[in-house]
């Protein structure tokens, strides 16, 4: 028999777990088991967290409660079974549940978790966020008129079993009989926890590169201009580009051609010229003059130029600065072939 786990994880401060609440239930919706695990999250508590007018909750507990109660460590081999003794977990703005284990694994230097799950709150948005704002589990039930007295919010088995409640009306308003025939029906729900990565059924490799290295390219292309700066030159540039994976190389070496030129790296406010991939229209809404800047297209300025055909960029600079990236980018292909065959896997218990 399949289970279907869903599971809640309430954090002292926002990062630390201290309580991982979960119930399992059949095919048919049937509630089999229900348990609240506290946890000494070795944190600090918010100070207003019991206060529900500032925080806009209350824990379930009191902090000497979950301070007598072992840590996540002296959890870990509970919370693992239950996890990896389930056919798929439901949860509830599950990718943030995810965020708190992938920091716990971390912190205590543990096997990070990998699992199947469906978004209760995304397909709840899909099917009606035209008709209402509801977003937290509070009101998505104020919502659909389910009557929440019995279960006590931010207890973790209770938001668990709330969220179950949810979805279980959600099945019945679509005709579903049973947990099996929504996903078969609806597999775009589905997303693969890889190591506590989270990724979604129609990732692409490209879309997983840019979003788990975009920051960091971005970084590097700024902190490379940076380290080139000439203090005596008078001419300044601003470099506004969204940096990925196809335009990175193209970016350094178009850097190092304004510095060979005489340029150095400023701020938007102070610079001469404007490198941009954004509508010049754009530049309106800032609170800054732009009547003596001249605009640039990025790709314009790489034709203009011959950026690609004859600026060279310094090899080893670059490899010094992106052994990081380097490093995330292997990761990440590493992470996608894993989820490419939990993928595969998973698709063929449902044939």
């Amino acid at each position: 028999m399949n289970k279907y786990l869903n599971f809640d994880i309430e954090a002292s401060n926002g990062t630390n777990i201290c309580s991982f609440g979960y119930v399992i239930y059949d095919n048919d919706l049937k509630l089999i088991e229900k348990k609240d695990i506290v946890i000494n999250p070795e944190a600090p508590f918010y100070s207003y967290i019991w206060e529900k007018e500032k925080s806009g909750m209350v824990l379930a507990y009191s902090e000497k409660t979950f301070t007598l109660m072992p840590n996540f460590k002296g959890r870990y081999d509970l919370i693992s079974k239950i996890i990896s003794d389930s056919y798929i977990v439901i949860g509830f703005a599950h990718e943030n549940d995810v965020r708190f284990l992938k920091i716990a694994c971390d912190r205590y230097n543990l096997k990070r978790f990998s699992y199947v799950y469906i978004d209760i709150q995304r397909y709840f948005v899909k099917k009606y966020g035209d008709k209402t704002k509801a977003k937290s589990l509070e009101t998505i039930a104020e919502f659909l008129k389910i009557d929440d007295r019995n279960f006590i919010l931010h207890k973790s088995d209770d938001d668990a079993a709330l969220s179950m409640v949810v979805f279980k009306k959600l099945l019945q308003l679509d005709g579903y009989k049973n947990i099996d025939e929504f996903i078969k029906n609806n597999k775009e729900f589905l997303h693969f926890v890889i190591y506590c990565e989270v990724f979604s059924i129609d990732s692409t490799l490209e879309n997983e590169i840019n979003k788990r290295v975009y920051g960091d390219l971005t970084k590097e292309v700024k902190r490379y201009a940076n380290s080139k700066n000439l203090e005596k030159a008078k001419k300044r540039f601003y470099f506004d580009i969204n940096v990925n994976t196809h335009n990175y190389i193209q970016s350094l070496k178009t850097i190092d051609y304004l510095f060979k030129n005489g340029y150095k790296y400023t701020s938007l406010k102070y610079a001469n010229l404007v490198i941009t991939d954004i509508p010049f229209s754009k530049y309106k809404d800032y609170n800054i003059d732009m009547s003596h800047k001249e605009l640039v297209l990025f790709d314009d300025f790489i034709k203009i130029n011959n950026i690609n055909g004859n600026i060279d960029y310094e090899d080893t600079e670059r490899k010094a600065l992106s052994t990081e990236i380097q490093n995330k980018l292997k990761a990440t292909k590493s992470l996608f072939s894993l989820f490419l065959k939990a993928k595969e896997d998973f698709l063929k218990t449902l044939e």
